[in-house]
């Protein structure tokens, strides 16, 4: 701001300060808050002839950062009656002499002394006195849609805006309603404003802020924010500070959100400043009180003069001025007409004042008790996101707590498996690391259903792939049920390391725990001809090798021959042989009720007796519900613990008097179609065996017997032997190769 234009104002130096002017002195410049030179320098102290210099000059619609106006800076100020009556000459005078688009700027910036009648308007054109006449309506209708626009009330606002024009239409403050829309955070209708009026993302109001602006400042976690710029909202348009909407993007503190809505509310709940010395002119918008103007003469000292001056002295001066301002052709007859509305005009205002007082008495009660409804509701919200916020941080910690633990427990596995080739291998007793809960799932199930789990860290410390929850469902199909595809993959790529790196053992081992999925891992690996000679080896050799063992098991097992089971038993650990429900060979004997294979079983494996399915039972839970005394006396005889309890903390001797369960489930088993062992065993069914070439059933499944049992000696030897002539044909009619990259190769032989 020039020093020496306000030395000259503050002076007041007329010529020096129109020489100033002339010379280029801008007296619109603005302040970072806001203000002109023009408000920034006059005081109450100011010349009226200076001020009517200034006013040619200046913007009368410019407001300050508190949203004041050069109008509320002179009525809220001690300015002189002369400054007072200069200043709304000027504004009448505006009015009646401005052009539409005038007119139409200062309502829209939220303008609101008019101190012009309809009378007057009708005097200079019916364009003007259309304006004049129509005033209380829009003012009505702005003031509508900015308490809509604050109250959230999105279907009044698309009521209200039936003009694209009212978009631009600021409130007394000076802040447009898009502007109002973002600072309140309303979503809903700046998403509805963005569709509507898209041209307004530019428009700025008092301050230079365009909605970006205000956007950036409020705490949304900068939702709206990105919902303007991707419409197009400019990111570089600076405000009256220099700031940009990036600006306070990156620090919220540059712009004080709260303190603004205060600012705002607090020059929409004062009443609008008055004329202090008194104004009469019949004009739309607020209506002010007509005071004593100060004179210039000693007051009347005698009884009458002072009557007088009570009583006619405030109107006769308000007439004679508007008199000598307008000089009419006939003086006389026009104070007469003023004097007489001058009392209907009193009367009027004393009745509209009154009215007012009981109105704003009722709004002042509703709007009290509208802020105890809000302030309720909004400590409801408080404690409402308050309790959600502690769940969210109780729910992080417990996550972060078990991935310190996870992290913890790998670190020492990595510790502890510095011994060269020793996998890592859990026993059946191990229940601190392989503990179930109701569910049957272990950490390594539940973790698997999780997104961004390290599973990695749980298959060191010993968590089995083969583990089975109470729906039989391992980790792995865990993660495909839940789309969960990084953590299928961790599980395939973990597998498809053990095979590049020869652990063979505990591959076997997954295999005959009942693991499905080998296939997938091994349609990791590289081809053939990348692969070293131990891997080829395992993949075509050793894995067809173990189903074929499993295969003859299995038969031995449903058709009851000791002699298969025996061959079958050579060079495998059958011990962790597990079926698709978690059920080791004992289990299987006990649901066919073959009892000498399981004298031969109990007494080779003793290790398995007291094996848990996927239901935590034992084979004595099983064979207490079917009730065959010879049977549970042979696994008593040989260790089989009647306190083991399954999921449901049930032990063998619930079942015996409660067999129903049992007896239903086993029966389900035994009577319909099962997957084929190799599905069993752990590997994926493979194109050519397990099959005819004819494409019939060739191999022999877990359940594949109807569930009855043979009447006497003879038909059960029967029984065996078919079923064992029909699974050798089947093993001799296709032989299949796995191997890496998924591919498979089937070697077709003539039937014999």
């Amino acid at each position: 701001m020039s020093v020496k234009l306000r030395e000259a104002i503050e002076a007041n130096d007329l010529p020096g300060v129109q020489s100033l002017v002339k010379l280029g002195e801008e007296v619109n410049k603005r302040g970072p808050d806001g203000k002109t030179v023009f408000q920034s320098a006059i005081t109450d102290k100011v010349s009226p002839e200076i001020l009517k210099f200034l006013l040619e000059e200046i913007d009368l619609t410019t407001r300050d950062e508190n949203g004041d106006s050069v109008a509320e800076q002179i009525f809220k100020g001690n300015f002189s009656a002369d400054v007072e009556a200069a200043f709304i000459t000027f504004v009448k005078g505006q009015i009646l002499n401005g052009q539409p688009e005038r007119l139409e700027k200062m309502l829209m910036s939220g303008w609101s002394f008019w101190p012009v009648s309809k009378e007057q308007a009708r005097n200079v054109s019916t364009e003007l006195e259309d304006f004049i006449t129509k005033l209380p309506e829009l003012q009505s209708k702005i003031t509508s849609l900015h308490k809509a626009i604050k109250e959230d009330e999105c279907r009044d606002v698309q009521n209200i805006l039936d003009r694209k024009k009212l978009i631009l239409a600021a409130d007394r403050s000076g802040l447009p309603p898009f502007h109002k829309a973002v600072l309140y955070g309303q979503t809903d209708i700046v998403t509805w404003l963005l569709a509507e009026f898209k041209f307004a993302l530019e428009h700025k109001d008092n301050m230079g802020r365009t909605v970006l602006h205000y956007a950036a400042g409020i705490p949304d976690a900068g939702h709206i924010y990105a919902m303007l710029k991707e419409a197009g909202a400019n990111e570089d348009v600076t405000d009256l500070t220099g700031k940009t909407p990036e600006d306070y993007y990156k620090d919220a503190l540059l712009l004080n959100v709260m303190k603004i809505r205060q600012v705002i509310e607090e020059q929409l709940e004062n009443p609008i400043p008055e004329p202090k010395h008194g104004y009469s002119g019949g004009g739309v918008g607020p209506t002010y009180i007509p005071g004593q103007t100060q004179s210039r003469v000693p007051p009347p000292t005698t009884i009458d003069g002072k009557y007088v001056a009570t009583h006619l002295g405030t109107a006769l001066t308000l007439a004679l001025s508007e008199i000598a301002e307008r000089r009419p052709w006939d003086p006389i007859e026009y104070l007469g007409q003023w004097l007489y509305k001058y009392r209907n005009t009193m009367d009027y205002i004393d009745q509209q004042q009154k009215a007012l007082a009981s109105l704003r008495s009722e709004v002042e009660e509703k709007k009290r008790e509208e802020e105890c409804k809000k302030r309720r509701l909004e400590e409801l919200k408080t404690i409402m996101e308050e309790e959600r916020l502690q769940r969210e941080r109780e729910e992080e910690e417990r996550k972060r707590k078990e991935q310190e633990e996870l992290q913890r427990k790998a670190r020492e596995a990595d510790l502890l498996a510095q011994r060269p080739n020793l996998d890592t291998v859990t026993e059946e007793g191990e229940d601190d690391v392989m503990a179930k809960d109701k569910d049957g799932q272990t950490e390594l199930h539940r973790l698997a259903g999780q997104e961004g789990s390290d599973l990695t860290a749980l298959l060191k410390l010993g968590y089995s792939l083969a583990d089975r929850d109470v729906n039989f469902k391992t980790a792995r199909d865990i993660a495909v049920e839940k789309g969960l595809q990084d953590n299928v993959d961790a599980i395939d790529n973990y597998v498809k390391e053990q095979i590049e790196k020869s652990k063979f053992d505990m591959l076997i081992r997954l295999m005959l725990e009942g693991y499905t999925d080998l296939q997938s891992a091994i349609n990791k690996l590289p081809l053939l001809p990348q692969q070293s000679e131990e891997v080829e080896k395992f993949i075509n050799e050793t894995v067809p090798k173990v189903q074929d063992k499993c295969k003859l098991l299995l038969t031995g097992i449903l058709g009851g021959s000791l002699d298969e089971v025996k061959d079958a038993a050579e060079g495998i650990e059958f011990e962790h042989l597990k079926g698709h429900i978690g059920q080791n060979p004992i289990h299987m004997a006990v649901f066919h009720q073959r009892n000498d294979i399981l004298q031969y079983l109990a007494s080779t494996y003793p290790k398995i007796i007291n094996g848990k399915d996927g239901h935590n039972r034992t084979p004595l839970h099983y064979a207490m519900g079917l009730g065959n005394e010879e049977i549970i006396s042979t696994l008593t005889a040989n260790g089989a613990d009647l306190t083991i309890k399954d999921m449901k903390q049930r032990d063998p001797t619930y079942y015996k008097e409660n067999p129903d369960e049992i007896k239903s489930f086993v029966q389900t088993l035994t009577s319909r179609p099962k997957p084929s062992t190799q599905e069993a065993q752990g590997q994926e069914p493979q194109q050519g065996q397990g099959q005819t070439q004819d494409g019939s059933e060739g191999q022999t499944t877990l359940e594949q017997t109807s569930g009855e049992q043979p009447t006497n000696e003879q038909s059960q030897n029967e029984q065996s032997t078919n079923e064992q002539a029909q699974n050798e044909q089947s093993a001799n009619e296709g032989t299949v190769q796995i191997t890496s990259g998924g591919d498979q190769s089937q070697t077709e032989q003539t039937p014999s």
